[in-house]
């Protein structure tokens, strides 16, 4: 499928009136039931080359998406999902109703949010002198040694901490462990009216282990928790 001409797809929510945000976003919408699936017509064709083209769409397309889900719940489209015909834009939507439907009907009212948990300090194990001695060697190792395994310990507190106080507020998340600075992330479904919990949760994470950095960011369309592949 190619992926320069069609319709570009962004997302999926239950019907809105508001015509006129969606006029001035230069949106198009189909609607079917109680749902509407968001479009684009015709991309650029000088997008399938043109690298700065592609990602000043890109831009685009995450701008409207917030723009999108400011207005309802969305459950929005990968960048360059497409549809070549416009009657699939109509079979699409009829075709997977029934799980777009209960999909909305399960995170309508919530925003995702995402946590990155980073390390504070650079490497643990540093760099050696080409002139040290095999003690010198060892020496350094051993401490290195103990240095991750206090990281490690730290690490496993604060997963604690964030998942007892996550489950505490009924908030669903999704924890991914990675490596060096950046320690684990979550991506967070969050009701919109505790969205203010969660800010206060911050505060007292970054009070309990002020040795990590912390970097939340939303909220977002749910990405994580629902999307078109789910369809």
């Amino acid at each position: 499928m190619e992926l320069n001409t069609g319709y570009l797809l962004y997302g999926v929510s239950f019907t809105s009136e508001n015509k006129a945000f969606f006029q001035e976003k230069e949106i198009e919408i189909i609607n079917y039931k109680r749902a509407t699936l968001y479009y684009k017509s015709q991309i650029n064709s000088a997008q399938a080359t043109d690298i700065q083209a592609q990602k000043e769409e890109g831009i685009a397309f995450f701008k409207i998406l917030e723009s999108l889900h400011t207005q309802q719940t969305l459950i929005p489209f990968r960048y360059k999902t497409v549809l070549l015909q416009k009657k699939q834009l109509t079979s699409f939507l009829k075709d997977r109703y029934d799980a777009i439907f209960r999909k909305l009907t399960e995170v309508e009212g919530y925003s995702e949010f995402s946590l990155k948990v980073l390390a504070q300090t650079e490497e643990t194990e540093g760099n050696m002198s080409a002139h040290s001695t095999g003690k010198e060697y060892m020496q350094h190792k051993f401490q290195a040694f103990k240095k991750n395994n206090y990281l490690h310990d730290k690490v496993k507190s604060v997963q604690a901490f964030l998942q007892d106080e996550l489950n505490a507020l009924s908030i669903e998340f999704k924890i991914e462990e990675t490596k060096k600075h950046q320690l684990f992330y979550l991506n967070i479904l969050i009701k919109n009216e505790i969205q203010s919990e969660y800010k206060k949760l911050l505060k007292q994470i970054e009070k309990k282990h002020p040795e990590f950095k912390y970097f939340s960011s939303g909220p977002w369309p749910i990405f994580t928790f629902g999307n078109f592949m789910d369809f």
